[in-house]
């Protein structure tokens, strides 16, 4: 008798531990840990106040690898897609948290007790919340899984909103350049045209016809209105690139003497698709939340297992008692109908995601077409129409020098080079717009593309680093 009571207290002592102790478990997935190494590395440079990373302030002329840099710190998109990492990070503790439900306490007094004592009169019951269920461990890992499935495609999410801002800045800088070398250029224009005002002038007081004189100056107020309007996109696209910076649209930021020289692609068209392909961060993304979607049909299946309530409970000297309740599932057609959902949206997230990969590979294949066609065009007019142009303007001026030729030819000749270094300069433009577009659907900066093995995706670039800056 004495050790079937002494058995019951262990088993009920059992009990009490097994409770208190399973407290703060959390059934999270093997590589829980490398993503919150990830994270920490990613955010490192967030956790400052926004003064102290962006401290020193970017100069007025800085270039374009300063302007990346500082719009890596100081963008809030991009600093909002860390932080929704972060957050989604924090939620597959919430969802693998285990217990899953609070230890519930009771306390009973009995108050006709007869000649028993205060503690013998007392019943301490310690379980689980029955309000909920104490879930079997698989389904809190089940919804482990789909929680850390989320937070991973929340940081490939973070790695698209970083190529995405790249390709944004980088576009945006180079259509500064580009409306600086046109105002260069335009300037150059009203030049020309006040200069054949002049001599346009001059043929009219030697009795040569007023029309001309009319026509030469339309002209050049055509000419100097072009330049306003020009000026006035410079500014505009100068303060929506501030904006990108996380910066006062009006603070000062100089356009660039020159067109910066094109940068190197070193990886040749079929190893480009092939990395474009497996590479990208939204397609990763939208792979991970498959395997969310997986999980869930899992879980969703898993819902037939009873879950398992234990218990213990003591009263004074006379009783401890051990036990569990099960919950049995009754909801049958709420579980089928659970599972038929779970089913739709994994069918659903597998048909997007092969559906945008095609989409990526078609706009990557389009982009590149583009960016090979730029580069034609930019060897077309630097190597063919650039030099021709030069030597029709020295001819020109060759043969007004010794009086065979009047100014007016000069002056088409000068107009005509004026066109092609214009176009040269907006084909150079295109080349290095298209190439950011390549790197955001690549996921992968120009520099290390040719270096990355298409079957394997690339790591997250952190926006404290840029490997062409280094």
């Amino acid at each position: 008798m004495i050790s079937s009571i002494n058995a019951t207290r262990r088993a009920c002592a059992v009990g009490v531990a097994v409770i208190l102790t399973a407290s703060g478990c959390v059934l999270a997935p093997r590589d829980m840990d490398a993503e919150r190494a990830r994270l920490a590395v990613a955010g490192e440079a967030y956790e400052r106040p926004r003064s102290a990373r962006l401290d020193p302030e970017l100069t007025p002329d800085a270039d374009w690898r300063a302007l990346l840099r500082h719009a890596f710190l100081a963008n809030g998109d991009l600093e909002a897609a860390y932080l929704d990492w972060r957050a989604a990070v924090e939620r597959v503790g919430i969802a693998a948290a285990y217990p899953n439900t609070n230890t519930f306490l009771t306390f009973s007094y009995l108050f006709s007790g007869g000649q028993a004592s205060a503690w013998d009169r007392t019943t301490l019951n310690l379980g689980f919340d029955p309000m909920q269920n104490l879930s079997f461990p698989l389904k809190t890992m089940a919804a482990g899984r789909i929680a850390f499935a989320e937070a991973q495609a929340a940081g490939k999410r973070f790695a698209a909103a970083k190529f995405a801002l790249q390709e944004q800045v980088l576009t945006a800088y180079a259509e500064v350049a580009l409306l600086a070398a046109r105002v260069h250029l335009q300037r150059s224009r009203v030049d020309l045209e006040a200069l054949a005002a002049a001599s346009a002038g001059s043929r009219a007081t030697a009795g040569g016809a007023q029309q001309n004189v009319l026509a030469a100056e339309m002209a050049r107020a055509n000419a100097a209105n072009a330049l306003q309007a020009t000026e006035a996109e410079l500014r505009q696209a100068v303060a929506a690139l501030n904006v990108l910076l996380g910066r006062d649209a009006t603070a000062p930021l100089a356009p660039p003497a020159t067109l910066p020289p094109p940068r190197d692609l070193p990886a040749d068209d079929a190893r480009l698709l092939a990395v474009a392909t497996t590479n990208n961060p939204e397609l990763a993304a939208l792979a991970h939340e498959v395997a969310g979607r997986d999980d869930a049909l899992t879980l969703a299946k898993l819902q037939y297992v009873p879950d398992v309530n234990p218990f213990a409970a003591v009263t004074g000297n006379a009783a401890q008692m051990a036990g569990a309740g099960i919950s049995v599932p009754a909801t049958l057609p709420r579980i089928w109908s659970a599972i038929a959902e779970a089913r739709a949206n994994l069918q659903r997230a597998e048909a997007l995601a092969t559906q945008r990969g095609l989409d990526r590979a078609a706009r990557f294949v389009a982009t590149l077409v583009a960016l090979r066609d730029a580069e034609r065009q930019a060897a077309f007019f630097a190597d063919q129409l650039l030099p021709l142009s030069a030597q029709l303007a020295a001819a020109a001026e060759a043969r007004y020098t010794t009086g065979a030729a009047p100014l007016a030819d000069v002056i088409d000749a000068r107009r005509t080079a004026i066109d092609v270094e214009l176009a040269l300069a907006e084909a150079r433009t295109a080349r290095e717009q298209r190439l950011a577009t390549l790197e955001a659907l690549a996921g992968a900066d120009a520099e290390t593309l040719a270096d990355i093995p298409p079957s394997a995706p690339q790591m997250i670039a952190e926006p404290t680093e840029v490997s062409r800056v280094e």
